[in-house]
């Protein structure tokens, strides 16, 4: 385990509670576990519209951030982070700099980040779109060039474009082989950044990416993976109730 993705150019790595998730290596592949029973997971309640009836239920979920390293030696870079096949945010990092991508930007408010079963799915023609389906349960960073630009006026964020898998869609990736999580809005973790001027970078050319997926725990291990408890590399008196 503890094998983050990373080349010669920049590494990541997923985090809960500001820990870092064990990662496994299997057939060439990385995968996190997206545990939704850790000391920093919560019930959120949910209200969805299901065939025209509203139902609410309660779901564990799991608030999760992930952290960008560029390494020494590396011009500026726009870094831009992808879940489950939608662009979310991004960053310029200089050489050795670090940048924790914490939620989704929205106009209320940056949301966090959370791994969670996927939900109902309210109609027949509620689906994702079929060239984003293999990219749910995937978290990607995209690295590219960066070139200073100028300071420009920034407005509030627009709501991040951003619907959440569900259970159909689950069905169409798996063929029913197992439970996929899904990534979905949390409750509000910061402002919105006020309107006013920033310095602006235009991204460039694109340099290489990085993935890795994540899996419920059960999943894994049907994989053949033995797991770490992330509570083992936690002190559980710094979790906050």
């Amino acid at each position: 385990f503890n094998k983050m993705p990373t080349n010669s150019n920049f590494s990541f790595s997923v985090q809960i509670g500001n820990h870092d998730v064990p990662e496994y290596e299997k057939d060439g592949e990385l995968y996190v576990e997206s545990n939704l029973f850790t000391p920093f997971s919560y019930e959120q309640e949910v209200r969805e519209l299901v065939c025209g009836e509203v139902e609410v239920q309660k779901w564990p979920v799991t608030p999760y951030t992930v952290k960008v390293t560029l390494h020494p030696g590396q011009d500026a870079s726009a870094m831009h982070l992808s879940i489950d096949g939608v662009r979310i945010c991004n960053c310029v990092l200089k050489e050795g700099g670090t940048h924790v991508f914490k939620g989704f930007l929205d106009s209320e408010g940056k949301k966090e980040f959370l791994f969670s079963l996927p939900r109902f799915a309210s109609d027949e023609t509620d689906r994702v779109a079929s060239e984003r389906l293999n990219e749910v349960g995937t978290i990607k960073v995209q690295h590219y060039t960066a070139k200073l630009r100028s300071r420009a006026y920034h407005h509030n964020p627009k709501n991040t474009d951003f619907n959440q898998a569900n259970k159909k869609d689950a069905v169409r990736k798996t063929g029913g082989s197992y439970t996929l999580s899904t990534t979905k809005k949390g409750r509000i973790i910061s402002p919105t950044d006020p309107a006013g001027y920033i310095t602006r970078w235009i991204t460039g050319d694109f340099i290489g990416e990085l993935s890795i997926q994540y899996r419920m725990g059960y999943t894994l291990q049907e994989m053949g993976i033995h797991l770490q408890s992330l509570t083992s590399a936690v002190d559980l008196n710094s979790v906050k109730s």
